[in-house]
């Protein structure tokens, strides 16, 4: 496969990544995720991507792969945050009482 197509395709992954991330479509990122260890390692392999021909392409691609990790970073940790929330609502249930009625020697007059 051609230099020019691998970050062509890796261009295309990475926006629809970025989306999926943004709508946690998690088994669509892990297909992505899949594909694109298989393109990168094809572009490690292609002779010419060290030539100097793709270093802007090849730096913007790493870019946007930074950048889409840290979207995962986060969108993970709000996950964790969520279901920790939700475990802790469940696990000790909230229990309303009624207040106990007062006995009148307990009762402050603010009358005098």
């Amino acid at each position: 496969m051609e230099t020019s197509v691998i970050l062509e395709r890796l261009e295309e992954l990475l926006e629809e990544e970025r989306l999926g991330i943004r709508k946690l479509l998690g088994p669509r990122i892990e297909v992505i995720a899949r594909e694109k260890l298989d393109l990168m390692r094809r572009l490690d392999a292609a002779p010419d991507v060290r030539s100097g021909t793709h270093t802007a392409r090849v730096k913007e691609v790493v870019r946007r792969l930074r950048h889409n990790s840290v979207l995962l970073v986060h969108a993970r940790s709000i996950l964790v945050e969520a279901v920790r929330i939700k475990r802790a609502r469940f696990a000790s249930p909230v229990v309303v009482a009624a207040p106990a009625p007062m006995s009148p020697e307990r009762h402050i007059s603010v009358m005098g």
